[in-house]
């Protein structure tokens, strides 16, 4: 989202200085330019934020101000005078912070947003296999091959052995969770969803939870939040104490419902 490109002419729209023209042109492109509708949104939001603020500040300053003026100070002439007060200097006070705070929360609640979006909430919750063997350690497994190509990238030959394990063998989940993976790395969404699925089918308890869960983190890699199988499948998980990634997809699905995710770009 490129609010560089954006935030002078929005600043100037909502504050009203801009001539009919430019506002004419700045509302016509507001109906066809999501990315500029997006950042409008969040300029309100911060202008929303801001004023709340200035109205308590306000409060605050009045109530001390009343306190002030009962407090009068005694003068030379013998009389009282109240505490004289410049509204006028307040009020630019205040629009000077108010403008700086808009800024700011602007730019704080983008960046906020940005730890929301698809990749970002991918890269916090991804963890690759680090090649060790799921079945053990001993130098017989009939993963070890593969399993150490995986661990040392070589995802062509790591391929071509999974894809030699039969479903008729008790390792086939653990091939096709290391397939998923390998289809992971390399941003093929569709095989490594498929592979993930084929482990979680073959039904083998030590690999099912791992490949919903890493089924579920495909299809954010992807962009698919919006699937209505990626939301079946994520709500499935969060709605299950007794799953081994309850946690985690509780805290996921918390995350692509907030606030911010509207202006992720």
């Amino acid at each position: 989202m490129n609010y560089d490109l954006y935030i002078e002419r929005i600043d100037q729209y909502a504050t009203g200085t801009m001539s009919d023209r430019e506002r004419a042109a700045f509302e016509a492109e507001l109906k066809e330019n999501r990315e500029l509708q997006e950042i409008l949104a969040l300029y309100r939001e911060s202008e929303e934020v801001i004023e709340q603020s200035i109205e308590n500040n306000l409060r605050a300053q009045l109530n001390t101000w009343a306190e002030e003026n009962r407090a009068v100070q005694p003068v030379a002439t013998g009389k009282q005078e109240a505490k004289v007060i410049s509204l006028r200097t307040m009020v630019t006070r205040w629009a000077v912070a108010a403008s700086v705070l808009l800024i700011a929360g602007f730019f704080f609640l983008y960046q906020s947003s940005q730890s929301l979006s698809d990749s970002a909430l991918y890269a916090a919750n991804y963890e690759a296999p680090d090649g060790s063997l799921l079945r053990g350690e001993a130098p017989e497994d009939p993963l070890s091959q593969g399993a150490e190509a995986f661990s040392n990238k070589n995802y062509a030959v790591a391929r071509t052995f999974f894809n030699q394990i039969p479903p008729t063998v008790p390792s086939f989940a653990e091939a096709q969770y290391f397939l998923g993976h390998i289809a992971l790395q390399e941003q093929q969404y569709d095989e490594a969803i498929a592979a993930f699925d084929k482990a979680v089918q073959a039904n083998d308890i030590r690999i099912t939870d791992k490949a919903e869960w890493n089924m579920v983190l495909t299809y954010v890699a992807a962009g698919r939040t919006e699937n209505a199988t990626f939301k079946t499948l994520l709500a499935a998980l969060a709605g299950n104490v007794n799953h081994s990634y309850y946690e985690q997809a509780k805290e996921l699905e918390g995350k692509l419902g907030r606030f911010g995710r509207r202006f992720v770009g």
